[in-house]
């Protein structure tokens, strides 16, 4: 007897005495397996990078088109020489970065540098698009305040909303004359919006200057104001002997707060560096003062396919449990070029955050009545395309010629269970037409010398630079990839393809 595993299904046992009775049932079973996988119930795992539909195109590069001459001085040389690629020409990418998440109920939202929106029903099981009129800017703050959402950007005006989807009316800039007259305080870059029962506090800061991050408590009637003029205070300095894990600059400014503590949090290496990382202090109030916890940084993670994970957001869900929210550096064509992770936060004793290595296996969703590491291991592959399974995000093999089939060998017969797709759009050119879409494909295994269908994406609409999808458990000994179509004008970049199993 040959048996089938199917997840989230019963198993069908198939004799195999028979050739054709058994060929008949090998392309039912296939179709069944297809409307399987699709007629699950909601995601119960996640992973890193997050599988966020509809990544906008880079900030930097959107008024660029492939084969500009990048300057050959200044800031935007600069970003653009931190790249791997040592680029000579403009290439568009694609970014996400500095995610903030604010949870509401079933309802998570998650605001977005560079496209601003997104939101899940299903606990980050499954974001989707909320399309907004206008560009937000980088780094993003909201907050709920008297039953009006709040948002700012870096740099930009403060906004209100009704809804924490918008639209959002804006209010103005923030009068930096009624927070402070000291010169050493600098401009609202990275700002942080935090609530604490009915007052309102913003948090701003990214540089290396002696004042670095600053906070001030907003007057309620109107809250591009100081409660109390000139009461901005300076929270952290930057200061490497009495902090010695500061390299560059402080940034990305969070702020929330636990069990009567208040916990300032900041990052700090730079947002291109594999070394961007999370920092903690805490204190008795919401402006402090606030003294360091014992380890910083607090969440650092410098090898493997997840690095950078600095500047995000720290929040608690409905059940109590608590979540970081990350970027993650891709720095292919650019310093700013970035994806974004979620895991999970916990507590030592004394209140003292601990993360650990951001993660890059699937883990549980609270949609699984699980939590932590599923326990499913990056199963070793082997394949034509070493680019596809050597653990970076800047390296790629160009899938040309298509419908296009890659085998990956599995060592021995392994169980499967999900699976992890990254791409770069190459030719990327929105300035002359070359817009990012769906790719279409199929994922089949192989099976006692038979291949068979794992999941079938061929009608796949959704735009996602990482699609990370859960499929039939099932033994498998190769998977097989089959792009089968690309966006107009995109010859597909397969970055990374990861099994997940036993």
């Amino acid at each position: 007897m040959k048996v089938l595993p199917m997840r989230k299904c019963c198993q069908i046992q198939l004799p195999i005495s028979n050739l054709d009775f058994r060929l008949h049932w090998k392309l039912v079973l296939a179709t069944l397996a297809t409307l399987a996988t699709f007629a699950a119930t909601a995601a119960e795992t996640f992973c890193n990078p997050m599988p966020i539909p509809d990544t906008p195109v880079g900030v930097l590069c959107r008024d660029a088109r492939n084969g500009d001459v990048i300057p050959e001085s200044g800031w935007m040389r600069d970003c653009w020489a931190r790249a791997a690629c040592n680029l000579s020409e403009v290439r568009q990418y694609r970014e996400l970065a500095d995610p903030v998440v604010l949870a509401e109920g079933d309802t998570w939202y998650l605001y977005s540098s560079a496209g601003l929106m997104w939101t899940s029903e299903d606990f980050g099981g499954t974001w989707h698009h909320v399309p907004v009129q206008e560009e937000a800017g980088y780094a993003p703050a909201v907050a709920k305040f008297r039953g009006k959402y709040y948002l700012c950007t870096s740099g930009g005006p403060l906004s209100v909303a009704d809804s924490p989807t918008g639209p959002f009316r804006t209010l103005g800039a923030f009068d930096l004359k009624s927070f402070s007259s000291d010169p050493q305080m600098p401009q609202t870059l990275d700002p942080a919006l935090f609530v604490d029962g009915d007052r309102l506090y913003l948090y701003w800061g990214c540089c290396a200057k002696p004042k670095s991050v600053w906070g001030v408590e907003l007057d309620p009637a109107d809250p591009r104001r100081a409660l109390v003029p000139g009461s901005a205070v300076c929270l952290v300095e930057f200061d490497r002997e009495k902090y010695p894990w500061l390299v560059n600059l402080i940034e990305g400014a969070w702020v929330f707060k636990r069990d009567g503590m208040y916990y300032l949090t900041y990052a700090t290496y730079g947002t291109e560096d594999s070394r961007y990382c999370w920092c903690a202090m805490k204190g008795p109030g919401p402006l402090g003062p606030f003294v360091p916890q014992k380890k910083n940084p607090f969440f650092m993670t410098e090898k493997g396919l997840v690095t950078g994970t600095g500047h995000g957001s720290i929040w608690c869900d409905r059940n109590g449990d608590w979540w970081i929210n990350s970027c993650v550096v891709v720095c292919a064509y650019h310093g700013f070029e970035r994806l974004l992770a979620q895991d999970r936060l916990f507590f030592e004793p004394d209140g003292d955050i601990v993360v650990g290595k951001a993660t890059e296996t699937p883990q549980w969703l609270p949609s699984s009545g699980r939590k932590g590491d599923t326990g499913w291991k990056a199963i070793p592959l082997k394949s034509a395309r070493p680019e596809a399974t050597d653990g970076s995000l800047k390296t790629w093999s160009a899938v040309e010629g298509l419908p296009s089939k890659t085998v990956f060998e599995v060592p021995g017969e392994r169980t499967i269970r999900s699976f992890r797709v990254i791409w770069r759009d190459l030719g990327l050119d929105t300035n002359r037409g070359v817009r990012p879409g769906p790719y279409r494909y199929r994922v089949e295994y192989r099976s006692n010398g038979e291949w068979w269908t794992w999941l079938d994406a061929s009608k796949n609409d959704v735009d996602l630079m990482v699609d990370y999808r859960e499929a039939l458990e099932a033994k498998a000994d190769a998977v097989r990839l089959v792009v089968l179509s690309a966006p107009p004008g995109i010859t597909p970049g397969l970055v990374e393809f990861t099994v997940f199993g036993d």
